[in-house]
This record gives C-alpha cells, sequence and structure tokens, in this order.
C-alpha cells in the first residue's frame, strides 16, 4: 500500500511543480531532497487547499490553516496549520489554491513544509497533463 501511496505522490509532484514555482525554488536552493527519501522523512504528507493566512508579523510568521483534501501518509487531521517565515526563505502559499505538501513538525509543536523541499501548487485541471504510472518495483 505505501508503494502506491509514493507513486501517487511522486507522480502528482512531477506534474504539479508549474516551471515558475520551480525556478523560485532552485533560485533560492542549491539542493533539492529526492521525492522518496522526503516522503520517508516527513510526518505527514498530503493535498489540501489554503483556507485562512493569519500573519504575525512582529514574530516574522505567517500562518496557513490547510483543508486536507487527500491524506497520503500519516494520521493529518481534517485541517492544520502549517507556519512558516514571511518573505523569500519561508514556504509561500496563496490562499484558496491546493497544494501537495509534505510536512513535518517542530519541538514545539508547530507544522511546517521544508522551504527547500518538494511541497508545490497542485496543477490546475487545464494544466495537468496524463502520464502514465510510476511501477512500483522502479520506487526502491
Amino acid at each position: 500500500m505505501m508503494r502506491r501511496q509514493l507513486a501517487a505522490v511522486l507522480l502528482a509532484a512531477t506534474i504539479s511543480v508549474p516551471l515558475a514555482a520551480q525556478a523560485q525554488a532552485q533560485a533560492q536552493c542549491e539542493v533539492r531532497p529526492p521525492h522518496p527519501r522526503e516522503f520517508r522523512q516527513s510526518s505527514l504528507v498530503l493535498t489540501g487547499q489554503v483556507s485562512a493566512v493569519e500573519k504575525h508579523p512582529e514574530s516574522g510568521f505567517i500562518d496557513y490553516t490547510v483543508t486536507v483534501a487527500r491524506r497520503l501518509k500519516g494520521k493529518a487531521p481534517a485541517a492544520l496549520v502549517i507556519r512558516s517565515e514571511i518573505g523569500p526563505k519561508g514556504f509561500q502559499m496563496n490562499g484558496q489554491r491546493s497544494y501537495l505538501l509534505f510536512v513535518s513538525q517542530r519541538p514545539d509543536k508547530t507544522w511546517f513544509v521544508n522551504n527547500c523541499g518538494n511541497s508545490a501548487p497542485m496543477p490546475r485541471k487545464e494544466n495537468i497533463v496524463k502520464r502514465e504510472p510510476i511501477p512500483a518495483r522502479r520506487l526502491r
């Protein structure tokens, strides 16, 4: 079952990163972890939609409330708050947009995504390219 989920995540990730977002992430990050490693290291992997944004300029953080659409790994609640830095170093999300998220938890129990990881906006329906599923045996 995990291999199927990993294949689904890898497929979603390969078609979900728009070129502009990918270029921006590469400009700020020198190394991007491979999808399988980030999948294993993340507490949660999910798709979800940003339902609320709350900025905390005094602390330099922004909180995104994400309504979970699909759980691919872990026991995610129906909605969770993902904290990020304000500015170009943080993982920026737009309200009312759907994302593929590789989520981890800090010691203070706040959720976050790796700014240089594979989390990305999901494609809009008109941008989805059909691809053949990746055979599970190739994921080893």
